[in-house]
């Protein structure tokens, strides 16, 4: 028999495209973890380290503070130091701001009595020497005074670290002003003093800070630009010589008490800024904005919004920008008030930010406030829920959460010949891991 057909054809199969799964790994508290620490109040991971912070632990002494550093040993989280500061006295809270960037990590004290005066506020350097975190500087501010509250927000990157002084007065009352240290041969030095060009009274300038190669990114939450509290973000850049702003960053569509600046977050061209009361899906739902440099300037290149969000989710309370992922805290999350907490991924795939993933906590309980603290570092995702009461009341925990890969698809082509009676089939086969949903 002779087949007269002609079975010549071409297939592409790729497969639905998926999604990275996020997934709870570890969920720590402190070894000494007690009532009220607030154990999460303040996050920050990079790489195989963490560093926590509980500004109301009562280290050596009552609600001086204390920061824990945490490291991945290849098989589990284990907390491997718990820092404090060598001068630390009554009520300094230490730990209200950490950050951890490789081997070096700054912690906040903002309210810390010095030669600035009461409540003038510090921040304390860390480094890993190889066997051991040991301080190697505290940082205050050149000219800081009374009720400053340096140190309210803190950032690291290499050998570069700024600090916030939400309520420093230089343009106004609680204007706000962020200091800029670099460290040299001998030790850790300021080099900048930075403040909004139109500061003015309340504005919170320092409420929350982020450092990203030569440029500096500071929120304040409080700024009346286009109406009351609506809030800014401002950007600095260093040319070689001096720190300079470089642009002003406000929400296309901001409105009275958004708060936009009250977190921030800064990854070489982009930023990230959030707006915990802005109007998302519903009103005060929360929101963050995504900002772009393109070589001349800098926009906003979208918003984000939960795509659940309600009424006072505080979803932009806090912000966490890596690469093309971003993370968005929403403590207030949870029906009826319950104020479980959630946290919420983001995914840049070329064209537009996709939400990538809701955490929320395996044993939320009401009130925990999962999300209040979030930072992110590649695969990994560090989450702060300072009223977790497992160590007893607000005591506090954190959760890391890693991404898993996709599985992988497999892309074939095919094509049918006939050969007299015979049918040559062929095909060929290649693997796509990197697929993105």
């Amino acid at each position: 028999m002779v087949f007269l057909c002609t079975l010549v054809g071409t297939a592409l199969y790729a497969g639905p495209a998926a999604a990275q799964t996020w997934t709870e790994v570890a969920k720590r508290t402190a070894s000494d973890g007690a009532v009220v620490e607030w154990f999460g109040w303040s996050v920050s991971i990079s790489g195989d380290w963490a560093l926590v912070g509980a500004p109301q632990s009562d280290g050596e002494h009552f609600d001086s503070g204390a920061a824990y550093i945490l490291a991945w040993n290849g098989g589990t989280w284990t907390e491997v130091k718990k820092l404090t500061a060598s001068d630390g006295a009554f009520g300094d809270f230490f730990g209200w701001s950490v950050a951890i960037d490789g081997n070096r990590a700054i912690v906040g004290a903002y309210l810390d009595d010095n030669a600035n005066g009461g409540n003038a506020g510090a921040a304390y350097v860390y480094e890993w020497g190889g066997s051991g975190w040991v301080e190697v500087q505290k940082l205050t501010p050149s000219d800081g005074a009374d009720g400053d509250e340096f140190g309210y927000s803190v950032s690291i990157e290499g050998d570069r670290a700024i600090v916030g002084a939400r309520r420093d007065d230089d343009n106004g009352t609680d204007s706000g002003s962020a200091y800029v240290f670099e460290r040299g041969a001998g030790g850790w030095s300021q080099v900048a003093k930075l403040t909004a060009s139109d500061g003015e009274n309340n504005d919170n300038f320092g409420m929350a800070v982020s450092i990203s190669g030569d440029r500096a990114l500071v929120g304040a939450y409080l700024e009346d630009g286009s109406s009351t509290d609506v809030g800014a973000a401002y950007m600095y850049a260093w040319d070689g010589s001096t720190w300079s702003e470089a642009a002003k960053l406000t929400a296309s569509d901001g409105v009275n008490n958004d708060q936009f600046g009250y977190s921030v977050s800064l990854d070489g061209d982009r930023a990230l800024v959030g707006a915990w009361v802005g109007d998302g899906l519903g009103m005060d739902t929360g929101t963050a904005y995504v900002f772009e440099w393109d070589g001349s300037s800098w926009s906003q290149a979208a918003k984000l919004m939960a795509s659940d969000g309600a009424l006072d989710d505080g979803f932009g309370v806090s912000v966490s920008l890596d690469g093309d992922r971003a993370l968005v805290g929403s403590y207030l999350d949870g029906d009826f008030d319950q104020n479980y907490g959630a946290a919420y991924v983001y995914t840049w795939d070329g064209s537009a930010w996709n939400e990538e993933a809701k955490l929320t906590a395996s044993d939320a309980e009401t009130g925990d406030q999962f999300g209040y603290s979030v930072s992110l570092s590649g695969e990994r995702a560090l989450i702060g829920t300072w009223r977790d009461d497992d160590k007893g009341q607000d005591a506090g925990a954190v959760y890391v959460f890693e991404a898993s890969a996709p599985l992988p698809v497999e892309l074939a082509s095919f094509t049918a010949v006939p050969d007299g009676e015979a049918v040559v089939l062929a095909w060929r086969t290649a693997s796509e891991t990197n697929n993105a949903g």
